[in-house]
């Protein structure tokens, strides 16, 4: 059985505790409320407007630049697992391992809240960033992908966590000091904590290892950022003689009918609905091979604005040089919202079901799960089975008809 419990500390920190009896290893969590696309901030009410790929930079900063050097090495030298990653709302950085876990514990929240960085540091870690810069634009389709971004928005958004050359290279001691001065601090984290442990013991753990921080945090609110509904740019072609010819159709949907809950839900019949109409085992696909469009089928995507929860992206996918053909297909296929068949929602629910009794039974996943709705949601209550009583076909089917895919960008990569 999994003991569940979360406690809010003087100093604003939130503790996530998820004790397991049946396994054997530990597993401790920071998330910090500050990722790569929060751009736009005020820090003791003074506006920033910072270049893409500084949330990133700091997190290898903070990784590099450990008390006993780079603290990844350390871990991995005492059989610890240890990462850090930088999302667009959020950095974490976790540890997994299965002895002395509450001196590894008291190690990583100094190591992350309590960093003493220097401008050497930050110039020593742009060398590997700045080396997953040049890698990023040698993934295949890169510009493609690109240009598919830029017609979509209308502003100067974080479209990858890891930035553009010039402005990491650019990037000071004091910008990324200042943005850690401003959003790593107790009151804007969640430490999770899950495994075979005393609670009583990690949360001393936990309060000591704080008591001994003295740092000076600045106040801080993010920005929040608005798109415009409409994309920017209606039909482009780039030329890219090393790949296929593709065919990319994505459209930017309105949710200002759904609630941030009913959006996670919406993800969720989408899924189901791709599934069932696109993929490989769709009549659609058939119809693609029978007329010779393509020998692939349709891949697609979805997610939410890159802020916010303004809207959300939906694309369609296929190598293709009948584009015409394709894009109709695709736009015929959404006027008519097909339903999956009896036996398809029959199949789908209990893949839900089994995932989700899956989940639970996992200490970390619970932590981690809980962390983030309280971070973004402000949601006091772990995960559960019961929230799975929702999910209905006859919402999925109302959810699908609210969407309107009358407002789409085409973009064709040529390869000659």
């Amino acid at each position: 059985m999994i003991k569940k419990k979360f406690i809010e500390l003087d100093n604003g920190l939130t503790v996530v505790l998820c004790k397991n009896d049946k396994v054997h290893s530990f597993d401790a969590r920071i998330l910090i409320k500050y990722g790569f696309g929060n751009k736009d901030f005020t820090s003791n009410n003074v506006v920033y407007k910072c270049e893409d790929g500084l949330a990133h930079l700091l997190e290898h900063v903070l990784i590099d630049a450990g008390p006993n050097g780079n603290v990844f090495k350390y871990f991995t030298d005492n059989y610890y697992g240890f990462n850090g990653v930088t999302h667009k709302e959020f950095t974490e950085f976790f540890i997994h391992g299965y002895e002395d876990f509450e001196k590894n514990l008291g190690i990583l929240i100094d190591v992350i809240n309590n960093s003493t960085f220097t401008k050497e540091d930050v110039e020593k870690s742009k060398g590997p960033v700045l080396e997953e810069v040049r890698e990023r634009t040698n993934v295949r389709n890169y510009e493609f992908n690109r240009t598919i971004n830029y017609n979509l928005f209308n502003k100067d958004i974080a479209l990858s966590g890891v930035g553009e050359f010039n402005s990491v290279k650019d990037f000071s001691y004091e910008d990324l000091r200042l943005v850690y001065d401003t959003f790593y601090k107790p009151s804007n984290e969640v430490i999770t904590v899950s495994g075979n442990f005393d609670m009583d013991s990690i949360l001393k753990v936990i309060k000591d290892s704080f008591k001994k921080i003295k740092r000076e945090y600045r106040t801080h609110e993010i920005i929040d950022f608005t798109d415009e509904e409409n994309v920017r740019c209606k039909s482009s072609e780039v030329v890219n003689e090393k790949d296929l010819e593709l065919y990319d159709i994505s459209f930017k949907l309105p949710l200002k009918e759904f609630r941030c809950d009913e959006i996670d839900r919406l993800h969720l019949y989408l899924d189901w609905y791709f599934d069932y109409n696109f993929s490989s085992k769709s009549e659609l696909y058939k119809t693609i091979i029978d007329k010779g469009i393509s020998s692939y089928a349709i891949s697609t995507s979805h997610y939410t604005s890159p802020y916010g929860n303004n809207f959300m992206i939906v694309a369609f996918l296929l190598p293709t040089s009948k584009g015409k053909e394709f894009v109709d297909l695709v736009l015929n296929e959404l006027k008519n919202i097909k339903m999956p068949s009896n036996v398809k929602k029959d199949l789908y629910k209990k893949k839900l079901y089994f995932k989700r009794l899956l989940n639970l039974d996992s200490s970390s996943f619970l932590a981690r799960e809980f962390a983030l709705d309280y971070l973004f949601y402000n949601k006091t209550e772990f995960p559960s089975l019961e929230e799975l009583d929702k999910v209905s076909f006859k919402e999925m089917e109302e959810f699908l008809n609210k969407l309107d895919f009358s407002n789409y960008t085409i973009t064709h990569q040529k390869n000659d």
